[in-house]
């Protein structure tokens, strides 16, 4: 009798309450025509977040979005955010790693509404980027469990440390992996698989960190990211514009600079010692020069303040390697600069095959390596007749990692270089692309 008593009294408070909001909702007050009570706020509630898939969540921090009446104050978990002339609003960053429900309050003239959202969190990505050991290069290969490219590790000299050290999300895949010239950091592109891309960062100590997400539709252009020299700043080439141009923000992430404007496709950036300028692969004309829709040059620009691009390297120049009469192509791309200002480049030359077409003839890739002892300096050659896909140096200028794709699986080959002096290419026994080291 005593528990039927008190579930009477609770009902009966719960009628009551309904009633009172139920009067205040309505403009209650009865007849006579009076001033009605101001209603609830009203709510159109999103959340919004690069890595959303389904219904759950693999990120610590996401961005909460809405709106309500335009004369609404609104808090989201707590935190006071602005309301717009026509009642939208926004706050990026809610953290939902150490709880798993977004609250929105909005309060108009005293009348206050609550909308709670529950979020399905699973840990965002990590990376055992503090496995990493000295001499270690990155690179980019396929999982053999998930299908889906990762971030590995593997020292040069010795096949056999070759390890994943970035796990992935379901559906999906990295891309161009850097290493950072200074301390234990990797940015890489994530790729949802749906046409949306975003750049992130891995860290000894922190969880991956997402710096920038691309607009839908839009990526980055090989050869992927490049840190500059203090680790301070990040480049890269990406089609947001809808032609591919050079974009640098900080390592820290924040807004996006761009740097290029030009019609014709600019990629591969590549930082200078200094840190405040970049050498580039673009495929511009240049009066009587090779540069054209399928032929690219070498360019630099200055970025802080932005000066105007300047040729910095023709192939089919004064001093440049000549390109045969049927080459169907005369390119220098994808440059690597090391911290003394040596720099590092593809020079293409694709072969005619007998009877027309550009496959080259068996035992000639008719690409080389030639590198640049100082920056406008006249290029050597380095090593011929391998694919050379995106050279890097390692942060002592001592050698060079690139992917070779002449053969049925993407091999990571190696030369190291005794002051100036090339030694052999040397194969590392580790399939992959990008390698960074």
């Amino acid at each position: 009798m005593k528990n039927q008593t008190a579930a009477s009294r609770v009902v009966l408070a719960l009628m009551m309450i309904v009633s009172a909001w139920a009067v205040s909702g309505c403009g209650g007050g009865g007849g006579g025509g009076g001033a009605s009570t101001p209603t609830d706020p009203t709510f159109f509630l999103t959340v919004d977040s690069p890595l959303y898939d389904g219904q759950t969540y693999y990120v610590d921090r996401i961005t909460v979005s809405g709106s309500t009446n335009s004369n609404a104050t609104v808090k989201v978990n707590n935190v006071a955010v602005t309301v717009a002339a026509n009642g939208t609003f926004s706050r990026a960053n809610v953290d939902i790693s150490s709880t798993s429900t977004i609250t929105v309050v909005a309060t108009r003239s005293g009348n206050t509404k609550t909308v709670a959202r529950t979020m399905n969190y699973q840990n965002p990505l990590s990376c055992n980027i503090c496995d990493i050991a000295a001499g270690d290069m990155v690179y980019i290969a396929a999982d053999p469990v998930s299908g889906y490219n990762r971030v590995f590790a593997a020292n040069p000299s010795n096949s056999a440390t070759a390890r994943r050290i970035c796990e992935d999300l379901p559906g999906r895949a990295h891309s161009y992996a850097a290493l950072s010239p200074i301390g234990k950091q990797v940015i890489f592109v994530r790729d949802d698989g749906a046409g949306n891309q975003s750049i992130a960062k891995a860290a000894c100590v922190s969880n991956v960190e997402t710096l920038t997400t691309l607009a839908s539709g839009t990526d980055v252009r090989y050869s992927g990211l490049s840190w500059s020299h203090d680790a301070a700043k990040i480049a890269y080439s990406s089609d947001a514009p809808g032609q591919y141009d050079i974009y640098t923000m900080t390592s820290t992430g924040g807004s996006v600079t761009r740097i290029t404007t030009h019609s014709a496709r600019d990629e591969a950036p590549a930082w200078q010692p200094g840190n405040n300028a970049l050498v580039y692969s673009s495929y511009r004309a240049v009066d009587g020069g090779t540069g054209s829709a399928s032929n690219s040059n070498l360019w630099k620009i200055t970025v802080n303040p932005l000066g105007a691009a300047s040729l910095l390297y023709d192939p089919s120049g004064a001093g440049a390697p000549a390109c045969a009469a049927g080459d169907g192509e005369c390119s220098a791309s994808n440059p690597d600069i090391e911290p003394n200002g040596k720099v590092i480049f593809q020079f293409d030359h694709e072969c005619a095959a007998p009877g027309g077409g550009q496959v080259p003839p068996v035992g000639d890739t008719c690409s080389d390596l030639f590198v640049m002892s100082s920056i406008s300096s006249n290029p050597a050659v380095v090593s011929s007749d391998q694919i050379y896909l995106a050279p890097k140096w390692n942060a002592a200028g001592n050698s060079i990692v690139f992917a070779d794709n002449s053969g049925l699986s993407p091999l990571i080959k190696k030369i190291n270089f005794t002051g100036s002096v090339p030694g052999v290419v040397s194969s590392t026994g580790v399939t992959g692309y990008y390698p960074d080291h």
